[in-house]
């Protein structure tokens, strides 16, 4: 296709123009990361026993409560301004290679709790990526 000196100058425009979008997009992608991490928490809690998690939890009837007397406080707890909770359980897997720092790997537990505070939804992810649903 053979480029006109208009076509280009107009190409060139365009770039430019998209080019100062940049730095407010980036600025308000900032923004609102650094306000996404005020609802977050993430204390420090040692993995648990796969049994344990699996035991302690059901879906439909456990409350937000009954999970954190249970087991503790989350690896990660993340609560959106529709009520919504999703809780991070890190378990310590059995058998599992260790990670490059020469610690044992572990797996993540993931529930999702209703705006009612019940388990809606559970999810459990092994070391090595696979995934189960509950």
């Amino acid at each position: 296709m053979k480029r006109t000196l208009w076509h280009m100058a107009r190409l060139v425009k365009r770039r430019r123009a998209a080019a100062a979008f940049a730095p407010p997009l980036t600025l308000a992608l900032m923004l609102a990361l650094s306000l996404a991490g005020c609802a977050m928490t993430a204390p420090a809690t040692p993995p648990l026993a796969l049994e344990r998690l699996e035991h302690s939890l059901v879906v439909g009837q456990t409350s937000a409560a009954q999970a954190r007397a249970a087991l503790g406080e989350p690896a990660l707890a993340v609560k959106f301004d529709s009520g919504v909770q999703v809780w991070l359980y890190e378990y310590a897997a059995s058998g599992s290679a260790p990670a490059a720092a020469g610690q044992p790997r572990n797996g993540e537990y993931v529930v999702l709790f209703s705006a009612d505070g019940i388990i809606q939804k559970i999810r459990r992810r092994a070391p090595d990526g696979g995934g189960r649903q509950r």
